[in-house]
C-alpha cells in the first residue's frame, strides 16, 4: 500500500495473513482481501493488518466488503455468502458459481460475474442477492466498473457469433436500459472512471505493452476523446530524458490527470 501524499509504503504480509492473495478498497477507506493463510484480512492506511472475524479459515477466492458485511466465495464453495463480522452470522445468498463481485458506489447493489457452462453472465443484484438484472452475457467478461453516479457500467466482453469471436468494450446505461459499443477488437480491458464520472479510461495488453485510452462522455452520447496510444510519438518530445514505455506511461498519466 502506497500513501501518495508521503510516498511511504508497506507490504501486506506477515501477521495473521501470511501474505495477501487479493486486495480491494472497502467503503470505509481500508483494504480487504483473501489471505494466503486462509480466511481474509483487512489493512488500514496506518499499516495495521488484522484477520477478519467470522469467516471460514479456508482458502477464499472472492472477498469484498459492503456496509460492514463481507461477501465471499471459497475454493470449496463457489456460491456467494455474506458474513456479518459484528454478529458472527453467515448467510448463503444462493448465487451460484460467482467468480467476481463489484459493489456499487452506494453499497446498495452489486455486480456478480457467474459462470454457467461455457458462458459467463454479468448480473446486477441488490445487496441481499435479490432482484437480479442481467447486464451482459458472453464467453468472457472483464474490466467491470461502475460510474460514480451508478448510472453506467463499463465492461469488456467476448462472444461467439457465427463461429467467430467478437470482442469489445461496452458501457451499459441503467436508465436507458441498453449498452453502447465503445471500442471493437478490445480483449480483456481494465477500466476505471474519473471521479467526476465524465470520462472512462481503459487499458489493454497487446502482448508486449499496455495501451491506454480515454473515453469522454458527451451530452447525448459517448465519444472517444483520444488514447494514449495515439500520442505515443509525442511523449518523448514532451518528456525529455525519458525514453520507451516509461516516458509514454508518465505522459499518459499527465494527460489523464488533466482530463479527470
Amino acid at each position: 500500500m502506497l500513501d501518495l501524499a508521503t510516498k511511504d509504503s508497506f507490504a501486506i504480509t506477515g501477521g495473521p495473513t501470511a501474505g495477501a492473495m487479493s486486495a480491494h478498497w472497502t467503503d470505509d477507506g481500508r483494504v480487504i482481501g483473501a489471505a494466503y493463510s486462509g480466511g481474509a484480512y483487512t489493512a488500514g492506511t496506518d499499516g495495521k493488518i488484522e484477520a477478519v472475524k467470522g469467516l471460514p479459515a479456508e482458502g477464499l477466492i472472492v472477498v469484498r466488503q459492503m456496509n460492514g458485511k463481507v461477501y465471499y466465495t471459497s475454493n470449496a464453495d463457489e456460491s456467494l455468502h455474506m458474513a456479518d463480522p459484528a454478529t458472527g452470522t453467515q448467510t448463503d445468498l444462493n448465487l451460484a458459481r460467482v467468480s467476481d463481485l463489484v459493489p456499487s458506489p452506494d453499497g446498495k447493489q452489486m455486480l456478480a460475474l457467474q459462470y454457467n457452462d461455457s458462458k459467463i453472465t454479468l448480473t446486477m443484484y441488490d445487496a441481499d442477492g435479490k432482484n437480479p438484472k442481467v447486464i451482459a452475457e458472453g464467453t468472457e467478461l472483464s474490466g467491470v466498473s461502475w460510474s460514480p453516479d451508478q448510472r453506467l457500467i463499463a465492461y469488456g466482453i467476448k462472444s461467439a457469433a457465427s463461429g467467430t469471436n467478437v470482442m469489445g468494450l461496452y458501457v451499459y446505461d441503467l436508465l436507458a436500459g441498453k449498452a453502447t459499443s465503445i471500442a471493437l477488437d478490445v480483449e480483456n480491458p481494465q477500466t476505471v472512471w474519473s471521479p467526476s464520472g465524465k470520462a472512462l479510461a481503459y487499458s489493454v495488453w497487446d502482448g508486449s505493452e499496455f495501451n491506454s485510452s480515454v473515453v469522454h462522455l458527451a451530452v447525448g452520447g459517448l465519444t472517444k476523446l483520444y488514447g494514449c496510444l495515439i500520442v505515443r510519438s509525442l511523449a518523448r518530445s514532451f518528456l525529455p530524458g525519458r525514453n520507451g514505455l516509461e516516458g509514454d506511461d508518465l505522459f499518459c498519466r499527465r494527460l489523464l490527470s488533466r482530463i479527470f
